[in-house]
This record gives structure tokens, sequence and C-alpha cells, in this order.
């Protein structure tokens, strides 16, 4: 059981981990952009394409996303309303701003003072905080647009999606996606490289304990030496004579072979053997 554990755990960080590189490269802004929005006009957003600038102006939040877990949910972004082309050739359109909950207050803060210039409460956004972001143009899902459309009419008053769709870009800016998404690069890597790293060190280790067991192996198994030298002993050393009373001097060598064997449980034997050979001296 603890070992299937161990093998859905590694699967698991290997399946988030490579999500959040698609994630991360998804929304990864690299190098300069030169579209800003407050220059661009409707006509020149397409999707994929990465934008920067300054959020001058904001309608207010029309959609919060949510990280949900069972019956527990908290807000991670919101999609906020801001114009473009507003130092260009402002048509009076606007495009939604995705960013995280962090800037929430920012955004708020632009809000109202967006709302009180409109309204004639404040003479200039003078003074007024601005918030500064590049990301990548995208389409929105199903359930973004549909809180477009209910805004917009709130909005402008009316109820008809025709005349909503004169003020509104079909695409939006993820702002908080580029922003984070070096932080979900390097999570992303580092939960690969964590199971990866584990599988290395089982195959080591496999390898290790196989090495480990074969030399155990050889140490219990028996042993087998065998030792030989040879002692040869001068020519004037030794004599022989014969029946005739002659007399001749020999060489004489001695060879000794000895073998040990060693069993399983230790013990040794010892088998010797020795041959002495003779050779006439001329």
């Amino acid at each position: 059981m603890r070992g299937l554990n161990g093998t859905f755990l590694i699967f698991a960080m290997y399946i988030i981990g490579i999500l959040l590189v698609c994630f991360a490269m998804d929304g990864m802004v690299t190098g300069e952009v030169d579209n800003d929005f407050n220059y661009m006009s409707a006509s020149d957003f397409n999707k994929d394409m990465y934008v920067d600038g300054e959020v001058i102006y904001s309608l207010g939040c029309f959609s919060e996303s949510q990280l949900q877990y069972r019956s527990i949910g908290a807000t991670t972004g919101g999609m906020y309303l801001v114009p473009v082309g507003v130092n260009g050739n402002d048509e009076g359109k606007y495009i939604g701003v995705f960013v995280g909950k962090q800037d929430f207050e920012i955004m708020d803060e632009i809000t109202a003072d967006t709302v009180n210039f409109v309204l004639g409460k404040k003479q200039s956004m003078d003074g007024s905080p601005t918030l500064s972001i590049k990301g990548k143009v995208k389409t929105y899902g199903t359930d973004e647009k549909e809180f477009l459309y209910d805004y917009m009419k709130q909005v402008l008053g009316t109820d008809s999606r025709a005349e909503c769709d004169k003020y509104i870009v079909q695409y939006y800016i993820d702002y908080e996606g580029a922003k984070n998404a070096y932080m979900k690069l390097i999570i992303g890597i580092v939960l690969i490289l964590i199971p990866t790293l584990i599988i290395i060190g089982k195959i080591r280790n496999s390898a290790e304990d196989k090495k480990r067991a074969k030399a155990i192996a050889n140490f219990n198994a028996p042993q087998s030496n065998t030792y030989k030298y040879t002692d040869n002993v001068s020519e004037n050393a030794n004599t022989y004579s014969d029946n005739s009373g002659n007399t001749y001097s020999y060489e004489q060598s001695n060879e000794y072979t000895q073998e040990n064997t060693s069993d399983t449980i230790g013990e040794t034997s010892t088998e010797s053997t020795s041959t002495s050979k003779f050779r006439l001296k001329e």
C-alpha cells in the first residue's frame, strides 16, 4: 500500500508540474512589448498577442475568479473593464483586464476616481493611482462573457446585446497570468525535478543492492587457493654412490603444492603434495 501511495504521489507531482509549466508558458511575456492598449483601436487586438500599458480608468469589476475546493471557495482574481485607445483613437470601447486579488485595492481606487470624474465630482484624473500592466490577449470563457454582457447592460441601461457590442472588445488582457508565469514555471520545474531525482535515487539504490548481494554471495562461496614453490639444492650438497663404488653428484629440486579450501561456514581444509626431482651432474 505504501508503494502504491508513493507511486501515486510521484505521478501526481509530474502531472501538476507539467500543467504549471504549460500554464506558465501560455501566459509568459518575454522581451519588450510595443503594443500599448492606450494607443490601440479595438480592431488592433488579436488573440495571443502581447500588450502593455497603464490602467488609467476603470468601470469596475464584472467577474471574479475563485479557487473552489469542495464547499470552500477563495477569490483569486477579478476581471475589470477598462477603456482602450484613450491616448490615441478613442472609440469609447472597453476591454477586460484580469488582475490578481492583490491588485483589487488599487483597481477599486481607480474605479472610484473614474466614476467621480464621469459624474463631475472630480475635475480630472490627475493624482489618481494607475496600474502598469503587461499581458497576453485571450478570448473570454462562456461564463465570463455572460457576466460581461450583464454588467454592460446595467452600465448602459439596455437589454440589447447588440448595443453592448458597440462598446466592448471581444478579448481580455491576462495580466495576472503573465505576472505569475515565472513563479509557476519555477514551481512546475521543481515538481518535475523532485520525482525525477527520487526515481534516479531508487535506480541507483537498486543497482547498489544488486552489487552488494553479489559481493555477499561471492564471499560466502567456497574459496580455493593453490600455492606452489620450488626449493633448489646446490650441486655440491648431494652425492650418490652406485653398487660399483662410483660416486656421482646431483642436483635436487623439491616442489611443494598446497591447496587451501574454505567452505561456507568458515572451516578450512588443507591438502599438500611434494615432489623431488634429481638430475645427475656431468
